[in-house]
């Protein structure tokens, strides 16, 4: 519920401070005086958007902050994360002429959107033309599966797991249908594509080498002979040391200083014979070369060459890297392509499981909704509906399924005796769809709790007797939440456990508003004020006394 409402420099409001009450509070005043400015200020803490408009003329910002009480409600976990000991939340916001808005809660600032979230359960705002949202089938049948959520709950939530599985499968295989032909497309030009780069084997590190081998045969007869020069010259020297050692071992018995000498030339010749060794090996491999078809090498860089350009490829390596993507892309498509009749089965068992759930929400449906017209007929009769008749029909939708089931509900209300049933967006007089609004909302503040309900100028096209049933009906609501009543009838009015009347006056050439809580005889002097005079009171005395 709202406990204290605080308004500064909004629309004509200089400032007001406002205690509430548990139950119901009433709004009055002249036409244009302000009632619907509390409103509007109390709809900016439940998250409507601002705008500069808003804020009085004379001033560059205004602030609207008001304290609930949460500890009736259901709490989100949104409102959890906030709320203190004594489960008070305190909203605040303030407008500032071109920089929009600042939304704080509890000392947090939060966003707009979650503000909106937050505040849902805390209080609602019926309007003149909220009325719509009855006319909405979805919304009827929120109202329908709220009303027996107890009956419902069971088949519902294994509907709804049901309808999420089902809703996959045809995800995914509408994927597949639709793709179908790409997929079949895509498995022929990735089957070739595979084909094609595997039948050459190409290998990785291959072009490298194949060029190498091209230099070396290219060069092969000039390193050959350079290499048998050398080979020569390296046999020469090692006969030359071979000899020189000879001679020095004549010598090693006759002077030990050439020892050293020896072993050196002996050393020399050991290196020069792996050297040589190495330059033999060398030519040989020259002469395997010389066995090597080089039109061969030139014709397999040819074609990788060619393979490079075809798959837009830098490298052999690359190329290589490619074909074992293709291949892994070609066993998942295929292995999509088998999976399609698994899951044509699923599907057809889904659906069966899907209908028989939808058809089972809907019967039990049926059922509640009988009994749900019964009570909100009733409470239309008590809203001196005479000879009103309402039922709400429900109809299968044969393989039509929602997340919600397969049911569609319409609101059927006849008003006159004799006429037919029609949808309820066929009730063309205000008064009749406040009262109408009234009645499904005196059945479902208990499905629906709220902690503030705000009712804003409903009683439009409504008087007499009727307007004493509204207010009777108010002031059943606010046995069990908290109710305010922006209202002209005095009928209404007279409910109130808070009156507070709503003034405009002059001051300063500016147009001002107070609000001011209606003590004893000034309750009195409202409600005359209200009917037109004392010679009007005369007639009505029995209402308001």
């Amino acid at each position: 519920m709202l406990k204290q409402l605080r308004i500064e420099n909004f629309t004509i409001i200089d400032y007001c401070e406002l205690d509430f009450g548990p139950s119901l509070t009433m709004l009055t005043g002249e036409t244009g005086a302000g009632k619907s400015i509390i409103v509007d200020a109390i709809s900016l803490l439940l998250g409507r958007t601002a705008s500069d408009e808003m804020i009085k003329t004379s001033k560059k910002q205004a602030v609207i902050e008001g304290v609930f009480d949460a500890s009736t409600v259901l709490l989100s976990p949104e409102l959890k994360e906030i709320l203190d000991e004594d489960k008070e939340i305190i909203v605040y916001r303030r407008l500032v002429k071109g920089k929009g808005s600042m939304v704080r809660v509890n000392g947090q600032t939060i966003t707009l959107k979650t503000l909106k979230t937050i505040m849902k359960p805390l209080a609602g705002i019926i309007g003149q033309h909220e009325h719509l949202e009855l006319f909405n089938s979805d919304m009827q049948l929120s109202l329908l599966d709220s009303f027996a959520e107890e009956e419902l709950k069971g088949v519902k939530s294994r509907y709804q797991d049901c309808f999420r599985k089902y809703k996959d499968i045809c995800h995914r295989l509408d994927a597949g249908q639709q793709g179908r032909d790409e997929i079949a497309q895509r498995i022929e030009l990735l089957s070739l594509q595979v084909l094609d780069i595997e039948q050459h084997s190409f290998q990785p590190g291959e072009e490298l080498d194949l060029e190498k081998k091209r230099k070396e045969i290219r060069n092969s007869r000039k390193i050959k002979m350079s290499l048998s020069a050398v080979q020569g010259k390296f046999e020469e020297v090692m006969v030359l040391i071979s000899e020189s050692g000879s001679h020095l071992e004549q010598i090693l018995d006759i002077d030990q200083f050439f020892v050293k000498t020896k072993d050196y030339l002996d050393s020399v010749s050991i290196e020069l014979e792996d050297k040589l060794k190495t330059i033999r090996s060398q030519a040989d491999h020259l002469d395997d070369l010389d066995a090597l078809d080089i039109d061969h090498i030139e014709s397999r860089l040819d074609v990788i060459f060619k393979y490079k350009n075809k798959y837009k490829v830098k490298s052999i390596d690359d190329l290589v890297n490619l074909s074992l993507q293709l291949q892994h892309e070609l066993k998942e498509l295929e292995s999509v392509s088998s999976s399609t009749e698994g899951l044509e089965s699923s599907y057809e068992t889904t659906l069966a499981e899907l209908s028989d759930l939808a058809l089972d929400l809907h019967n039990k449906r049926k059922v509640q909704a009988g009994i749900l017209s019964q009570h909100i007929q009733s409470k239309m009769e008590g809203l001196n509906f005479d000879n009103c008749e309402f039922e709400i029909k429900i109809e299968y939708c044969v393989d039509s399924f929602f997340v919600t089931g397969a049911t569609k509900v319409d609101f059927m209300i006849s008003v006159n005796k004799g006429e037919p049933l029609k949808p309820l967006q066929k009730v063309s007089s205000g008064g009749e769809l406040s009262r109408i609004m009234l009645a499904v909302k005196t059945v479902f503040f208990k499905y629906n709790p709220v902690g503030t309900l705000i009712f804003d100028e409903i009683d439009a096209g409504v008087g007499g007797i009727t307007a004493v049933k509204l207010g009777e009906y108010m002031k059943i609501i606010s046995q069990y939440c908290q109710v305010f009543c922006v209202t002209h009838l005095p009928q209404i009015a007279k409910f109130a456990d808070e009156h507070y009347l709503v003034n405009k006056y002059i001051q300063d050439n500016e147009s001002r508003t107070n609000v001011k809580l209606l003590q004893g005889e000034e309750k009195s002097q409202e409600l005359h004020r209200m009917v037109g005079g004392k010679e009007v009171v005369e007639l009505i005395k029995p209402w308001i006394h």
